[in-house]
């Protein structure tokens, strides 16, 4: 088996390093519109090269977590890695609701008709119950994401949601947010 080591890098701010050029327009404006990863632990599922995890740590992120079902992807995202607060899992995308941790922001680039079913089960992921779920992708299979975490949750009322956004490539973004810190709701 083989190991794969991660890069150190001297310090913990990483904010003034030089970000790499996004892969698109659409991963370009999703970044722009994310909440501030200050001091959280963010996941990406589909995280694809890496670059968004990477641009979660340069903008203040202590951990994260970069999940995709492509084994050229994983390796070409850990030999990239800029920090050891990267870290990547090869994992099919069938298993991602089995996924341990936990995470203040859980971040879904690619929605589409290969993985909108099992997301209605990521937001267990959730750190002491509340935070953020980003989605982009394509509007249809966002939309039934969104409605399945809504009726997987059985609290009413603790989610709220962005308009949905349009996208350069036509594809649309959602950030789902759970307020719910505990206590009751009523």
């Amino acid at each position: 088996m083989v190991q794969h080591i991660y890069p150190q890098v001297a310090g913990t701010d990483l904010r003034n390093l030089k970000t790499t050029k996004a892969p698109s327009a659409d991963w370009t404006n999703l970044r722009k519109k994310l909440p501030d990863m200050t001091g959280k632990r963010v996941i990406v599922l589909g995280s694809q090269n890496g670059w968004l995890n990477e641009q979660a740590v340069i903008a203040g992120a202590l951990a994260s977590l970069g999940v995709d079902a492509s084994r050229t992807n994983v390796a070409t995202a850990r030999a990239a890695a800029i920090s050891s607060r990267l870290r990547y899992r090869l994992m099919p995308t069938a298993t991602w609701p089995i996924l341990g941790g936990q995470y203040d922001l859980i971040i879904v680039p690619n929605v589409g008709p290969e993985n909108y079913n099992v997301l209605a089960n990521t937001a267990h992921l959730l750190r002491h119950g509340h935070g953020r779920i980003v989605l982009s992708g394509v509007a249809e299979y966002v939309q039934q994401v969104e409605s399945s975490i809504y009726s997987s949750d059985h609290r009413s009322g603790s989610w709220s949601a962005s308009d949905l956004a349009k996208l350069p490539s036509g594809n649309v973004m959602s950030i789902l947010r759970r307020s719910r810190l505990g206590g009751h709701q009523r």
